[in-house]
């Protein structure tokens, strides 16, 4: 245990500056909670007019209040220094907040792009060739299984109608069998 040790002469206890009891006191401000409870629907008109959207203002306002709450929480202000005005502190932030929001909306769409075919031509090819492709899978699902067996060993393996012919019979046996 710790034990702090004056020196002689010296006062003990806390040490009292003269006149501290009669200065005025700072009579506290409304906590985070009521503040932005009192400002939330200036802040959704504001965002609102900002957004463009509902979603995007509620998500701006929401951001807002919380980041004012963990800023009391943590320095016991409403606002860093340099702000006088919590208000105009909180505007700032939604404005800050829906204009991130849109920058990152647009490098996505930017990289998504990116993605995409370049031209009308590829566009197409890209579409028929999936048309296709779901053509050709719903045709071979519509087959028997002896039927999709003998296009996968043409196709796929690449044998030739000799070859196929004579694979071993008990094996378009049992897949018949398998199928009853």
């Amino acid at each position: 245990m710790l034990a702090f040790v004056s020196a002689p002469g010296e006062a003990k206890g806390p040490h009292r500056v003269p006149g501290a009891d009669e200065l005025p006191r700072a009579t506290p401000g409304p906590g985070p909670g009521e503040f932005c409870t009192s400002q939330r629907a200036d802040w959704l008109g504001y965002a609102l007019s900002l957004a463009g959207n509902w979603p995007d203002a509620e998500d701006a306002v929401q951001h807002a209040a919380e980041k004012i709450i963990r800023r009391y929480a943590k320095h016991g202000t409403l606002c860093p220094a340099g702000y006088d005005n919590p208000v105009a502190y909180s505007k700032k932030m939604i404005a800050n907040y829906i204009r991130d929001l849109y920058r990152r909306r647009k490098i996505q769409l930017r990289h998504s792009r990116s993605l995409l075919p370049t031209s009308a031509g590829d566009i197409a090819d890209d579409v028929l060739d999936r048309m296709l492709a779901k053509d050709v899978r719903d045709f071979v699902e519509s087959l028997k299984p002896v039927e999709r067996w003998i296009a996968l060993l043409r196709w796929v393996e690449g044998l030739e109608p000799k070859e196929i012919a004579e694979q071993p019979r008990h094996l378009l046996d049992q897949i018949r069998l398998r199928r009853q």
